[in-house]
Formats: C-alpha cells, structure tokens, sequence
C-alpha cells in the first residue's frame, strides 16, 4: 500500500513539472546543499599565518681586502757589533714602529710589506735600526682573527758609543715573528654587513739581524705593541 501511495505521488509530481514546472521546483522535496563546513570556512577566512623568520645574517669577514695601519712599540733591544771593543751588549730599552701596506688573500692569509725603524738608548750606547720587511700573516682560524706572523726582508743599524770614537753597526738579512689579536670597535654598528673596518690589536713579537757566522754582528729586539689600521674589505 505505502508503495502504491508513493508511486502515485511520483508521477503526480512528474506530471506537474511537465505541465507548471515553477510549482514542481517549489514543490520538491528540499535537499542539503553541499558547501564549506564551519572550519574550512573559517580556515579560509583566518590571516595566513607568517613562516620562519630569517636567520640572522651571518656576520662578514672583517680581515677582508687591502689594509693599511701602523704598529708602536715600546721594546727591548740586544745589540753587538765586534769592531767596538767596550762591553754593548746590555739590553736597551727604546721604542718604534712599522708602516703596514697589504691585502687579504685568503680568510687564513695576508701578504703585505712592512717599513720598520727604532732607537734604543743606554748609558752610553746608543743603537738605532731600520729595515723592510715581506710580512706574512696566517689565521688558524679565520672565524676569530688571531694571527701568526713572520716576516724577511734586509736592513741596517748603527750603534755608538760615547766612551770610543769607533761606530759599530748591524745589517742584512732581517727577519721579525709575531702574534696578534685584532679587536674592530663598532664593526657591528657601523658596517653589519659589510666586510672589513677599523682595527685595533695588540701584538708581541720579536724582530732581528741575525749574524752570519760566530762573532758577526747581530740585534734581537724583543716588543710589545699596538697595531691600529683599516681593512677596506672586499
């Protein structure tokens, strides 16, 4: 019976829609109508969310490119030159400096030229000296710009005497050693991203002639100093 009564009413609504579809539209029977549920809908509406931050940049090179600085030291020197026949060779105290000029090869390697000069006096003698040096400096590791350094190059150096007329000297191959901390004030703040900067260091080292056979003369001037300079970067 409730089949009979529900096929009857199936092609009594076909007939209508035939006939006023308008009234069959409004007479059919109301269906859901698939659309976004309340999550998705919200989902789609919500700000999209922001990814992972940048890492901060890693910091540049600072020992990058040409530099050009200076070194000062206060030191101690030994000195003897065998034509001057008083006792000279007590150590004397003084002081000098180097002009630096050079470039940044490798982040573990420098290469530049060094223009050096000192006076040393003592109670009678005095000892002054200069040369040019090939300076090499190597970083064990570049991330923290500690160095060792070693340099050749020739020279030359007078020494004197007030209790003879006589002049004694020192010359020829030089030779120099050091280590060295570089600091670069407001590296951060004035260049983030660039290479290079101001530079401030101290550094300990040792520079000498040394003599060519047993009894030639010879100096080794022992120095605590303080390089200053810039790294223009590259």
């Amino acid at each position: 019976m409730r089949h009979s009564l529900r096929a009857a009413w199936v092609f009594a609504w076909l007939a209508l829609s035939l006939a006023r579809p308008e009234l069959a539209a409004a007479s059919a029977p109301e269906t859901p109508v698939e659309g976004p549920s309340a999550p998705e809908l919200a989902a789609s509406e919500a700000p999209p969310t922001a990814g992972p931050t940048d890492a901060t940049p890693e910091q540049p090179p600072r020992i990058s490119g040409t530099y050009f600085g200076m070194t000062i030291w206060p030191a101690l020197s030994w000195a003897y030159s065998p034509n001057l026949v008083v006792e000279h060779s007590m150590a004397l105290p003084g002081g000098g400096g180097s002009l630096r000029l050079g470039q940044a090869v490798f982040p573990w390697m420098t290469i530049g030229l060094d223009a050096s000069g000192g006076f040393y006096f003592g109670q009678h003698t005095f000892f002054m000296k200069g040369g040019l040096l090939v300076e090499l400096g190597f970083y064990p590791m570049p991330r923290y710009p500690f160095s060792f350094r070693g340099g050749f190059g020739f020279g030359a150096g007078l020494i004197t005497d007030d209790r003879t007329d006589d002049r004694g000297g020192v010359g020829g191959p030089l030779f120099m050693g050091s280590v060295r901390y570089e600091f670069f004030p407001n590296a951060e703040r004035t260049r983030p991203r660039r290479p290079g900067g101001w530079v401030v260091g101290p550094e300990l080292g040792w520079r000498g002639f040394t003599p060519a056979a047993k009894g030639r003369p010879m100096s080794n001037t022992l120095l605590l100093g303080i390089w200053f300079g810039y790294y223009w970067g590259r």
